[in-house]
């Protein structure tokens, strides 16, 4: 990428009550801003999950393609299986095995609800989302974005 010195003026007004990146959506005018906005399009904010007892995130849930986790998390496994399908487990691995040392998560399929589950070193069977820390499933939601 060349940055130019040329300067490029916008002449309308601006609207106090809209967006300049709104405003400024000429990308072959403003590449820049445009880039920008872009970007801040793909951004996600979670501000609280639901993880008490009856949290459709320790439930299994109907399956289905999610590339993005929603705002309650309630496609958390979903979301997971989506990840593996794409071809990106390997990233989703290594940040979780950094995260969770001598564990392995993954989804199940249980008639077409999707659960995750955990494998973790000297325990006999998965542990069910149920079953994990409200930290754990914490982290699980919030570092989807990776």
């Amino acid at each position: 990428m060349t940055l130019t010195a040329r300067k490029n003026t916008f002449t309308e007004a601006i609207y106090e009550n809209e967006s300049i990146f709104g405003q400024l959506g000429e990308p072959h005018r403003f590449p820049e801003i445009s880039r920008v906005r872009e970007t801040m399009r793909q951004w996600r904010f979670y501000h609280e999950f639901n993880i008490g007892r009856h949290s459709a995130l320790r439930h299994p849930a109907v399956g289905y393609r999610s590339p993005v986790l929603d705002s309650d998390g309630h496609n958390l496994a979903a979301a997971f299986q989506t990840i593996v399908e794409i071809g990106a487990v390997e990233l989703l691995h290594e940040i979780l095995e950094s995260a969770f040392p001598e564990c392995r998560f993954f989804c199940e399929n249980e008639n077409s609800r999707f659960s995750i589950k955990m494998r973790r070193d000297g325990i006999y069977r998965p542990l069910l989302a149920a079953e994990m820390s409200d930290g754990t499933l914490r982290f699980l939601c919030l570092r989807w974005r990776c």
